[in-house]
């Protein structure tokens, strides 16, 4: 998020020459399938460069996650009118006051559901984390994942259950907090 919002504020507000060149950098992630990310970073980074296993495990993740916060956070940008923020500087706000104190919480909705489409899509990959783990870290998918291949006792059965309870409770405290139609642009409406 602290990488996609500001991308999206540039390509969609800034004076970037090729915006839509810039915008297709940031959203290719979406077009490579994960394995061949997490086996080009493990070569590159993890065999080439000796990188330590856990920072190419982060930059893989962050890698994949950009784009659903630039489209999203995007989504959510090209909703909000842009005079507002500029009759707030008409009326003596500095432009990082108007930013802070008008853009940032109308686009409040969209970075919220951008981060939390990022957290469920992070928490559930395997491919790009089978591929980049270390001995010192794992994700829980990926133990999930070896203890299935291990183990015929429920206990997955069970952690998987709690982490469908964990995402019930989020969409429900997102529900409540922000509603769904705000977050999602109005969709439900």
């Amino acid at each position: 998020m602290l990488i996609g919002v500001p991308a999206t504020l540039a390509i969609h507000r800034g004076r970037l020459p090729g915006k839509a060149l810039v915008e297709g950098l940031f959203l290719s992630p979406l077009v490579v399938p994960e394995l061949v990310l997490g086996l080009a970073l493990y070569q590159q980074l993890v065999i080439g460069l000796r990188m330590d296993n856990f920072q190419v495990l982060l930059l893989g993740h962050t890698v994949l996650l950009l784009p659903y916060a630039v489209r999203v956070t995007g989504a959510s940008l090209a909703l909000v009118d842009g005079q507002v923020e500029e009759a707030a500087r008409g009326l003596g706000a500095s432009p990082l006051r108007a930013f802070l104190t008008v853009t940032l919480p109308l686009l409040r909705p969209g970075i919220f559901s951008a981060g939390l489409l990022a957290f469920i899509t992070s928490f559930n990959n395997v491919p790009l984390s089978l591929l980049l783990q270390s001995f010192e870290f794992r994700t829980l998918p990926v133990t999930m994942l070896d203890y299935v291949q291990q183990n015929y006792n429920p206990m997955v059965a069970a952690v998987s259950t709690l982490v469908l309870a964990a995402t019930v409770l989020v969409a429900v405290l997102a529900e409540r907090t922000v509603g769904f139609a705000r977050i999602f642009g109005g969709i439900n409406q």
